[in-house]
């Protein structure tokens, strides 16, 4: 029926992952005054539960590191455009090896045809085939605080290897990003230049109006060769040589990428909206009433099951504990 109809949202981190990164980069997290108004259920890559999905659902599918990270990840999400006839990919990215020789992306299989999809927009920007669209956690409205901060530090670093981290042996004062998201932003604000092996990390801090230095090492992976706003590469040897007196006034940043990327932001919501309203009705209060009371009959019921069930073992139990101590009985005399 055409008011059961549900929206899934499937993220790429788990309950219990701390990596603010994954967490806040699905687009229910910015849009919920539009998405509670429908039955929403919310799914991780490593957990989802396709017996809740419905042909005539629609699923989101992003943000996050999605294509060609992994093949049971292709896997997934070729399986869910099998399973739903509307899928969405939201701001999700190609998170694999970057084929240097072709300037492309190296795809694994099962190779994804975006042409599944009801609405495809990447984070990648200006790799050829795809639309763009920025990470949702662009939207993040602590990102504009921060940009309107005046820091109060010069530089600072952001790594979680511990590969990094040991090399640089606390040259500078260090976050990482599995951390409470204000703290993270808040410590992007205090400093004037970021340096990180992080994706989001650096995103937020350009965002922010931050300064932001990568190592060139993680070019070999593809995700970082298709930011819209470009860092500053520098091998990681001279990272460790960076010293906080060193004049690095000449490094970039972008003031209107937070404005830019907002803005598209909200300009793609404009696009899902168009394809949910035109796949689900739009829900009533009576209907959200129905579907709740509808969802609590469910468990009332399979707890009465599972009750009836304990009550007969119980009573199985009872049988039992009475025919042996009858036949101990029976042995004694």
């Amino acid at each position: 029926m055409d008011f059961f109809r549900r929206i899934h949202f499937v993220k790429i981190s788990h309950l219990g992952y701390s990596n603010q990164g994954d967490i806040i980069c699905s687009p229910y997290v910015y849009f919920q005054d539009f998405f509670s108004k429908y039955g929403c259920i919310l799914h991780s890559m490593d957990s989802i539960y396709f017996s809740e999905i419905g042909r005539n659902d629609v699923v989101i599918l992003g943000g996050g590191g999605l294509l060609d990270f992994q093949t049971r990840f292709n896997a997934t999400i070729q399986k869910l455009c099998e399973s739903c006839d509307t899928v969405i990919f939201w701001g999700g990215g190609h998170n694999g090896e970057y084929d240097e020789k072709n300037k492309r992306p190296t795809h694994l299989e099962p190779n994804i045809d975006i042409n599944r999809f009801a609405l495809c927009g990447v984070r990648d920007y200006g790799l050829d085939g795809y639309e763009y669209t920025p990470c949702a956690s662009s939207a993040n409205p602590l990102l504009k605080f921060a940009q309107e901060k005046n820091p109060t530090k010069k530089i600072c670093t952001m790594f979680h290897n511990k590969g990094y981290t040991d090399a640089l042996q606390n040259n500078f004062e260090n976050k990482s990003h599995y951390h409470n998201i204000e703290d993270v932003i808040n410590f992007i604000a205090n400093h004037e230049i970021v340096i990180t092996e992080s994706y989001h990390c650096a995103l937020w801090a350009t965002l922010a109006n931050r300064k932001v230095i990568m190592p060139k090492e993680i070019l070999k992976s593809v995700k970082y060769n298709y930011l819209r706003y470009k860092p500053t590469f520098l091998p990681f040897k001279e990272i460790l040589e960076i010293q906080e007196t060193d004049n690095l006034s000449d490094l970039p940043n972008y003031p209107l990428a937070y404005e830019e990327s907002f803005s598209e932001v909200y300009s793609f919501m404009k696009k899902v909206k168009e394809v949910v309203t035109s796949k689900i009705p739009t829900p009533q209060l009576g209907y959200i009433d129905f579907y709740e009371r509808h969802r609590l009959g469910e468990i009332i019921q399979r707890c009465d099951v599972l009750l009836d069930a304990n009550s007969k073992l119980r009573a199985e139990l009872s049988a039992a504990e009475l025919k042996i101590k009858e036949l101990e009985a029976g042995k004694i005399q």
